[in-house]
């Protein structure tokens, strides 16, 4: 739920059965988190109960069942109380609890750098509001003479397509593999899958409810952003089978002069305005001597 929008949120009509029912699936440091922003009330950050990191990466931070018991009562008392007051938007939480509750859910001090980005993400605060990133009044001709080269084809070059095709500039994908994907086209062996949740390797905007694992398999994961791929039209704007070698910004001109070299081991240079790395960092083995 987000107080920045009151139309995103949507009233609890269920009845309490229903309501507990929901709350066995639920993750409980997430679900602790939840209470304290429908309830405003922090105290939890200073209970007994707290989620752990644990050597087997368990969602659940290491909780037992007693724990995840309580938590489970307190939300659901918390969601009655909520539906029976008719649902109102929360109110805003003071950025100090905001802090204090990142650091509790993931069991470590979060970087001071990170908490703008938090805070963005979450929507908890008008101050942290993504900006538009494009004038509404720029021409259209001005727009397409804006080039844009990005660099890869995995889920950040993917996701930087989608954006770009929201503002309306043209921009062009170097891929050098044949297919999208990147970490998740490329590695192949036995056992690849995600170290974390399922729902850090999803966009916000194309939540997926059919994960098969809670860290999923590198198949899932190729599945997902391929089909992000099509549904978003974006192949058309790649170069497949082609490497960046080398990027030159020319002062004079201010643009970039970018060397691609092809499969076939042909070399073409290509010029924009902009160039946005989208390499990834698990696509290059290192093999033992």
């Amino acid at each position: 739920m987000t107080s920045q929008d009151n139309s995103q949120l949507k009233p609890i009509h269920e009845d309490d059965l229903f309501i507990e029912r929901a709350l066995e699936d639920a993750n409980i440091p997430t679900l602790m988190m939840a209470i304290i922003h429908l309830t405003g009330d922090s105290s939890l950050l200073d209970g007994k109960i707290k989620p752990q990191v644990t050597e087997s990466l368990d969602p659940q931070g290491g909780l037992s069942e007693e724990e995840k018991a309580e938590v489970r009562a307190l939300a659901l008392k918390a969601l009655i109380d909520y539906r029976d007051r008719g649902c109102p938007a929360p109110e805003k939480l003071p950025e100090d609890v905001i802090r204090r509750m990142g650091d509790f859910i993931v069991g470590a001090q979060v970087p001071e750098e990170y908490l703008p980005m938090m805070y963005e993400e979450m929507s908890l605060d008008e101050n942290y509001t993504r900006a538009s990133p494009w004038q509404k009044d720029v021409p259209e001709e001005r727009k397409q003479a804006f080039k844009t080269i990005v660099i890869g084809a995995g889920m950040s070059g993917i996701l930087t397509a989608i954006k770009m095709d929201e503002i309306g500039l043209s921009y062009t994908i170097i891929e050098k593999n044949e297919d999208v994907g990147g970490t998740w086209l490329e590695n192949t062996y036995p056992g690849c899958r995600v170290d974390v949740p399922n729902h850090f390797f999803s966009f916000s905007f194309e939540r997926n409810p059919e994960w098969s694992h809670h860290y999923s398999v590198r198949e899932d994961l190729f599945k997902y952003f391929s089909s992000i791929a099509n549904k978003y039209k974006i192949r058309d704007n790649i170069q497949f089978g082609s490497e960046v070698e080398e990027a030159r910004w020319s002062a004079e001109e201010s643009k970039w002069h970018v060397r691609v070299r092809r499969r076939d081991g042909s070399i073409s240079e290509l010029v924009a305005d902009v160039v946005i790395t989208a390499v990834g960092q698990l696509n290059r083995p290192k093999l033992p001597e």
